[in-house]
C-alpha cells in the first residue's frame, strides 16, 4: 500500500487528513457533528467524552480514535516516488 500511496502523492493530490472527517466510510454521505448531550450507539464513545460525527444518510458514527491516528501516521510518512 505504501508504494501505491507514494504514486498517488506524485500526482499532487494532498494526502493529509482534514481536522474533521467529512464523509462516511460506509456510504460516502455527509457527516454532521454529534452534540455532546446526544446519545451514541454502544460501539461509539459517549459524545460528551469524545467528539463524534454521524452520517446524515446511514447514521453510522465516527470519531478520531486509534485508527485515525494510524492512518494519519501512515500518510505523514509517504514521500512521493518512494
Amino acid at each position: 500500500m505504501h508504494g501505491q500511496l507514494a504514486a498517488v502523492a506524485t500526482t499532487g493530490i494532498d494526502l493529509t487528513l482534514p481536522d474533521e472527517p467529512t464523509r462516511c466510510g460506509r456510504c460516502n454521505g455527509r457527516l454532521e457533528a454529534v452534540e455532546p448531550a446526544a446519545s451514541t450507539p454502544d460501539y461509539a464513545p459517549a459524545a460528551d467524552e469524545e467528539r463524534c460525527w454521524r452520517c446524515r444518510d446511514c447514521e453510522q458514527h465516527f470519531w478520531r480514535g486509534s485508527h485515525w491516528d494510524r492512518v494519519n501516521e501512515t500518510l505523514a510518512a509517504i514521500e512521493p516516488g518512494t
